[in-house]
C-alpha cells in the first residue's frame, strides 16, 4: 500500500513539474505588455504644441505664450525611451513694452508604465540648454532642466497621441527662467 502511494506521489509530481514546465513555454505577453512600437526600429519622430505659462521672478511681470517643439527619439525598450528636443515658447509680454523668447535644446529620458494597450502614463526628465532674449537687448542663456509627465495614447502600431505637462528651469544671471507648458503632440515611430 506505502508502495503504490509512493509511485501516485512520484507521478503527481512529475505530472505537475511537466504541465508547468510546459506552460513556461506556452507564455505570451498581454497586449499591454507588448507596447507602442511593435513593429519599429525604435526610431520615432515628435511633434509638439501648446500653451506655456511664464513663472519667473526675473523682475518682469509674467505672461502666458504659444509654443512649438520638435525631436527625434529612440525606444529602447518599452518602458525606457530617450529624444533630443527643440523647444520654442514666445513673446512672452513682461511690461514697459518689453518681451522674452525662450528657445531651448534638450536631452531627455522617460520612464512608460503601460496600463493597456492603447494608454501609457510617462514621467521624465531633461538636461539642455536655453536661450533667452528679451526686447530691449536683454539676452541670457545657461544650462536648462526639465520635467515632464504626461499620458500617451496609441493610435496604432507606429503613432501615439501625447497630452503632457513640462517644467523649464533656465539656469541664467540673477533669477531663473522657470516656466510651465501643457502641450499636445505625436509621436511617430519608424
Amino acid at each position: 500500500m506505502i508502495e503504490y502511494l509512493k509511485t501516485g506521489l512520484a507521478s503527481a509530481a512529475i505530472a505537475l513539474a511537466s504541465g508547468a514546465a510546459l506552460a513556461a513555454d506556452m507564455y505570451q505577453p498581454y497586449p499591454s505588455q507588448q507596447g507602442y512600437y511593435q513593429e519599429s526600429s525604435g526610431v520615432y519622430l515628435r511633434g509638439d504644441l501648446g500653451w506655456s505659462f511664464l513663472d519667473s521672478d526675473i523682475g518682469w511681470k509674467n505672461d502666458d505664450a504659444f509654443t512649438i517643439g520638435a525631436g527625434l527619439g529612440y525606444r529602447f525598450n518599452n518602458t525606457f525611451r530617450g529624444d533630443l528636443t527643440v523647444d520654442y515658447s514666445g513673446d512672452y509680454n513682461v511690461g514697459w513694452g518689453n518681451s522674452i523668447d525662450a528657445w531651448t535644446l534638450l536631452a531627455n529620458g522617460y520612464v512608460d508604465i503601460p496600463l493597456t494597450d492603447t494608454v501609457t502614463p510617462y514621467l521624465g526628465a531633461g538636461i539642455g540648454y536655453g536661450w533667452f532674449d528679451g526686447s530691449g537687448g536683454w539676452d541670457e542663456n545657461g544650462v536648462t532642466l526639465a520635467a515632464m509627465a504626461g499620458v500617451a495614447f496609441k493610435v496604432n502600431d507606429t503613432m501615439a497621441v501625447d497630452v503632457g505637462y513640462r517644467f523649464r528651469d533656465g539656469f541664467i544671471s540673477g533669477p531663473n527662467f522657470y516656466d510651465h507648458s501643457i502641450r499636445a503632440g505625436l509621436r511617430f515611430g519608424f
